[in-house]
């Protein structure tokens, strides 16, 4: 990390104050100049030095200095930092300001404490579908285009973005349906007008007799935000139901799984391509999950006086200094929390769900 160091610039030429960083401290020294700032990504053409004040206003310029003397900088990349000067006198003069960088280790914050809480399953998308109207909130019933293949015990996903109010996902379980109206639970927890849904999917947040994964076609069950939102996620809950007593040596109360299932976040780019793919874990039986997660947070579960069902739940939570000590972010629609399946799963029920909370734009 370089000295502070004072740079002059001359009226209306962009001078590069720094190269491939991402926090800078600028401190104003001297009052009578404006000053204006831009970036480049390292490495890119330099900004076009204006030919008068007047070109400045609907430029890429930003002011600088506009309620103090000093700022600080931040870009989740490493950028090439100029600053201009555009004397407000009739003769312009030169002008001088403060630069210093900042180590740019990562800043890890404590999540605000007053957020909008999320609580999603992870969900295989199976097919688009298409509302034929407007729904009203706390509505149970939604009307869909013909063709939409639903059967109870699917759920719906509707992404949406008025734009007036914060962007909203919805899961709802599909408990009954009559020809193209689908009952669902819990009920909408906003309006939908059909014009600005980004998304409709008929999805399914459980795996029972899941037949047909394999190591070179898994199944896939994820979450991703609506764009222009966040997600800070805590922790995921594994849920398992089975019908006889498991064990750590079998998957629920199957045999181990041969290839077994990818727990990870992944990233697409423009193409729809997979990048940035990170596996956290590979669960096998269900003492990786013990491993996984901690052995204090799975649990086996037993019939209550010889009735009811067997089962499992596992816990992992992401943020506190004895786990990962940072929540799991997903920003907008291309990055993803998922579990890739790679064997077949014969389980009463399985279901995985994430919580946390939103962090607006």
């Amino acid at each position: 990390m370089a000295n502070p160091e004072v740079k002059t610039f001359s009226p209306l030429v962009w001078v590069k104050v720094a190269t491939a960083v991402r926090r800078l401290f600028l401190y104003r020294v001297e009052a009578t100049n404006n000053y204006y700032r831009t970036y480049r990504l390292t490495g890119q053409t330099a900004p076009v030095d204006p030919s008068s004040v007047d070109d400045i206003e609907g430029s890429e310029a930003i002011l600088l200095f506009a309620d103090s003397i000093d700022e600080e900088l931040r870009s989740s990349e490493a950028v090439d930092v100029y600053v201009l000067c555009a004397s407000v006198r009739a003769v312009p003069t030169s002008g001088k300001i403060l630069v210093g960088e900042v180590d740019n280790t990562r800043d890890i914050y404590i999540q605000d404490q007053t957020s909008f809480p999320i609580e999603y399953f992870l969900t295989q998308k199976i097919q688009d579908v298409v509302l034929a109207q407007n729904v009203d909130v706390e509505s149970h019933r939604i009307d869909l285009e013909a063709g939409h293949g639903f059967v109870v015990g699917n759920y719906i996903e509707i992404k949406y973005d008025d734009g007036l109010s914060l962007p909203r996902l919805f899961q709802g379980e599909v408990i009954a349906i009559n020809v193209n109206q689908i009952t669902v639970m819990p009920s909408l927890d906003f309006n939908v007008d059909t014009q600005f849904i980004l998304s409709s999917k008929r999805t399914s947040a459980a795996m029972q007799q899941l037949a047909g994964a394999t190591i070179d076609a898994p199944v896939e069950f994820d979450l991703s935000p609506v764009d222009n939102l966040s997600y800070d996620l805590t922790a995921i809950t594994v849920g398992m139901i089975t019908a006889t007593n498991p064990d750590d040596g079998l998957f629920g109360d199957q045999p181990k799984l041969v290839n077994g299932m990818y727990f990870g976040y992944k990233e697409l780019n423009d193409q729809q391509e997979e990048e940035n793919v990170i596996h956290l874990a590979n669960v096998s039986d269900n003492g990786d999950f013990r491993i996984y997660c901690g052995p204090q947070n799975v649990v086996y579960t037993s019939r209550s006086s010889g009735g009811g069902q067997y089962g499992i739940s596992a816990e992992k939570i992401f943020n506190g200094q004895n786990n990962y000590g940072v929540v799991a972010r997903l920003s907008g629609s291309k990055q993803y929390f998922y579990v890739s399946v790679h064997d077949n799963v014969n389980v009463v029920r399985l279901r995985m769900k994430v919580r946390g909370h939103v962090v607006e734009p």
